[in-house]
């Protein structure tokens, strides 16, 4: 029977190929014949996926002589195999790839060491560093003659520094925050300083950025309050301090960094201030505990009031323990436009908050008897006007899954549930609703790399518009789970099999890319015989 698609219009070829979900697919769609490989390599080319230097290296020789392969790119995933990637070749190989892709538009990078113990020294470190940045930094600065990722929209960055998990935002590397056309970016484990708009131009022009989210950062306050100078209307940020990776790894971190709003408060929303015109959501992740020690050297005063003047602000979560946080969002004059807080936990700390016994007192009305212990609410004397969603979410924020304290005996989950109830029936009575919840723990931790999964949310207790309140499971096990159900199975074997099928022959051989001599020759010749055009250097990554 004759291959009926063969006699449709291109058009409607390169439409039914769209609906195709799997690469290898399109992949053999391709081999068919000439006519089909044309139509369905921009699909192949849109999203471009690898993990070994010897993977950038074909998928380079595969778009080097056809340039409508390479311009077809809008997507390019590089999360780096830290067995299988060559610093010396792959690295200077990138920037021809982000040369050549000039229609791209999102770009990860996932460098090899990330989240490991094993860190490249100075001088691998700064061939990666050049490999990444120094395309960023032609385009900052206009320069024609190389227009790498002219069109970039969103990127992400999750590396290390030389010898140190972390790496540092400086005049080497600030290009990512000045380019013109990003208006998505995600960087990890930086440390930024007030040197971080270093060899900035006064004549700078405002980006376009509207989400920036800092992941596991060490952040002094003038660093953040040089880095918020530079968008022009940032949207959503993610504020995120170093927490997790200070206990994972034995570095040192300047006492200069972090607990911005229990140190820092007035510094801090400064820094915040230059955006308060459109912010729209603010997270905050800090240091669970309170510091006794750094709060008597400094003396910050609390800010009330701090975000009344941030009248596009609609969505606030905090993840961690900031009672100066807290009071800034939502003492005397909350956000106007105040819609969602979510605030997430230990489960020891909030369950002692929701236990705690409140003091009544012949002025306390029932709104302040029910939110006496309620994060964020507590600071309130009336529901925000606005509010239409509060969440809390019971989550360990430490390194070490494996304590699972016990409950405290006297104040049984019936207790604080029964608040959490009566809460939610007030809160539907001005049409806001209530979620409950909590994370299961894994191995991960943040920044969460290829192939790690954020913990799974259990719903505790959950109300709508309609009136109706849902509760679950009326125990402890609930809250604190069962350490041998949550630590899931780990295979470090297994971390190849995400490149099943990416390539067209290179299930066999994949071992073989790890050679020293880097011969990977007539890897392609049993595709000789394909009938159409030559497809022996149609060698690429793509959506996973």
């Amino acid at each position: 029977m004759a291959f009926r698609i063969l006699d449709l219009p291109n058009e409607l070829i390169v439409s039914v190929t769209s609906h195709l979900d799997k690469s290898l697919d399109l992949q053999n769609l391709a081999l068919t014949c000439k006519r089909l490989q044309t139509l369905t390599e921009p699909s192949l080319y849109n999203n471009i996926f690898f993990r070994s230097d010897s993977q950038l290296t074909r998928l380079i020789d595969s778009i080097a002589t056809r340039q409508h392969r390479a311009r077809s790119i809008r997507g390019i995933e590089c999360r780096c195999l830290p067995k299988r990637w060559n610093s010396d070749i792959g690295f200077e190989r990138l920037p021809s790839l982000l040369a050549h892709a000039v229609n791209t538009k999102d770009f990860v990078f996932e460098s090899p060491h990330c989240n490991d113990s094993k860190f490249e020294g100075h001088q691998k470190h700064a061939r990666m560093q050049r490999a990444i940045f120094e395309s960023m930094s032609s385009t900052s600065s206009q320069n024609i003659s190389q227009p790498s990722l002219q069109h970039l929209q969103r990127l992400t960055i999750h590396m290390n520094g030389p010898g140190s998990p972390y790496w540092t935002l400086d005049g080497n590397s600030n290009a990512i925050v000045t380019h013109p056309t990003l208006q998505e970016l995600t960087v990890s484990c930086v440390n930024i300083t007030v040197n971080c708009t270093a060899n900035i131009k006064d004549n700078f022009v405002p980006t376009s950025l509207k989400k920036l989210v800092l992941d596991e950062c060490n952040i002094t306050p003038d660093g953040l309050l040089n880095l918020l100078t530079l968008p022009k209307a940032l949207s959503h940020l993610h504020l995120g301090e170093n927490f997790y990776n200070s206990s994972q790894f034995p570095d040192h971190i300047d006492t200069s960094f972090n607990n911005l709003f229990r140190r820092y408060p007035q510094l801090t929303m400064q820094a915040l201030n230059q955006q308060s015109a459109s912010l729209e959501s603010l997270t905050y992740v800090t240091h669970k505990g309170y510091d006794s020690q750094y709060e008597a050297l400094n003396h910050p005063q609390p800010p009330e009031s701090a975000f009344s003047n941030f009248g596009q602000l609609q969505d606030v979560r905090l993840i961690g323990d900031c009672r100066n946080f807290e009071r800034a969002i939502c003492k005397n004059n909350p956000p106007p436009a105040l819609a969602r807080l979510h605030c997430c936990g230990e489960p020891e700390l909030l369950t002692f908050k929701l236990a705690k016994e409140h003091v009544a007192t012949h002025n306390t009305d029932e709104y302040q008897r029910l939110v006496a212990n309620i994060p964020f609410l507590k600071h309130t004397s009336v529901l925000p006007p606005g509010l239409k969603s509060f969440g809390l979410t019971f989550d360990r924020l430490q390194n070490d899954w494996t304590m699972f304290a016990a409950p405290p005996p006297a104040q049984p989950f019936e207790t604080w549930l029964a608040t959490l109830e009566k809460l939610a029936r007030y809160l539907l009575q001005y049409e806001a609703v209530l979620n409950v919840d909590t994370k299961h723990r894994n191995l991960w931790i943040p920044p969460l790399l290829y192939g790690e999964e954020d913990g799974i949310r259990v719903p505790l207790l959950t109300s709508d518009t309609s009136g109706a309140i849902y509760k679950a499971q009326e125990d402890w096990e609930a809250v604190y789970g069962d350490s041998d159900d949550d630590i899931d199975d780990f295979d470090e074997g297994d971390e190849n099999t995400s490149l099943d099928g990416f390539f067209y022959d290179l299930e066999e051989d994949d071992e073989e890319d790890d050679d020293e001599d880097g011969d990977d020759d007539d890897d392609d010749d049993d595709n000789e015989d394909i009938g159409g055009d030559e497809v022996a250097d149609f060698v690429f990554l793509t959506q996973h």
